[in-house]
């Protein structure tokens, strides 16, 4: 092994110093290749590292995509880091106790760089003439392995499994802010008496002045080839029953109603906005027409929802804000 700190091998989230946020494996649009990029942290599959030993330095694959990290041709300035089945090999040089600079071993003029520093979640990695700058450092925390069932069946989408706001694009493109809503409206559930076998509650577009209310929070959990939305308040997975998207309890954990649901990555890089779509229909898609009365959440065709535009706004793209840490603290999901 060439030189550079020695690394126990094993299962790592890698964050970036600069940011504080971790290295992350995404897909756009799915059929894309997964992508590297810094996303805050969620400790799901695709932020987990499992680093090993190689002749020269080390061997770094995602643990969701079972992907290595390399680059798109070979390794020179400014080339975008990949992720791909032909790895590349890097050794960790220590600039402190703590922080590394992660380095391509057959060229340790180059490294790991977290592009133009910007520390927004999704920006994706290159490599770059190391020179010692904080979007060059990385910090290591070594977790439990994870279980064999992660491996290939786990899906890997545009955004990390975890807890999200869902609402319209901001109006005046700026940006949201982590547990407030970028808007007013986000996607909402409730119910005012207890949940029973069978009961179906809608999902509607409901407003939050201050910030997501609890009926306005989903988990995106993978699936085998989509997400499963769940909404935490209610303990209930987003269903499609008959092309109507609803909440339907079941009343144990192992009968669960569930469609799976992929994003469909429409526009922005920044603050990206999203078609959502069932897994068993892709022609379909979820939307709410402004000015029905309930404002229903509904899923249909591009094209029946053409029709509605005619005469009112139709809200068919969608934005994931990631919820604050602590929000969970709030929840006390109904019984």
């Amino acid at each position: 092994m060439g030189s550079g700190s020695r690394i126990q091998p094993g299962t790592y989230l890698i964050q970036s110093v600069a940011s504080s946020k971790y290295l992350n494996v995404v897909r756009h649009n799915p059929g894309d290749e997964p992508v590297i990029c810094i996303w805050r942290v969620f400790n799901s599959p695709s932020q987990k590292w499992t680093i090993s030993a190689s002749d020269n330095g080390y061997l770094i694959k995602n643990v969701a995509t079972e992907l290595y990290l390399s680059s798109e041709s070979d390794p020179a300035c400014n080339i975008r880091a990949i992720m791909s089945g032909r790895p590349i090999e890097f050794i960790f040089e220590p600039k402190n106790d703590s922080q590394f600079e992660i380095k391509v071993a057959s060229n340790r003029s180059l490294g790991l760089d977290v592009n133009g520093g910007n520390s927004t979640d999704g920006n994706h990695l290159i490599l770059y003439n190391v020179a010692g700058h904080p979007n060059q450092c990385y910090t290591l925390k070594r977790v439990d392995d994870p279980p064999p069932s992660y491996g290939r069946q786990s899906y890997v989408g545009p955004v990390p499994p975890g807890i999200y706001w869902i609402g319209q694009p901001s109006e005046n493109g700026g940006p949201g802010v982590a547990g407030k809503a970028p808007t007013t409206s986000g996607l909402s559930a409730s119910t005012t008496t207890p949940l029973t076998e069978g009961k179906v509650i809608p999902v509607h577009l409901s407003a939050a002045e201050d910030g997501p209310l609890q009926s306005q929070i989903w988990s995106f959990e993978c699936g085998t080839r989509g997400y499963r939305i769940r909404h935490l308040d209610t303990n209930t997975y987003l269903h499609l029953v008959n092309r109507e998207p609803i909440l339907e309890y079941t009343g144990s954990i192992g009968q669960v109603a569930f469609t799976e649901w992929q994003l469909e990555r429409k526009h922005g890089d920044i603050l990206p906005a999203y078609h959502i779509r069932p897994l068993v229909d892709l022609g379909l898609l979820i939307g709410v027409t402004k000015g029905d009365t309930f404002n229903r959440l509904r899923a249909k065709g591009l094209l029946q929802f053409g029709w509605e535009m005619v005469w009112s706004w139709v809200y068919l793209e969608w934005r994931l804000e990631p919820a604050d840490e602590n929000i969970l603290d709030r929840f006390q999901p109904v019984q």
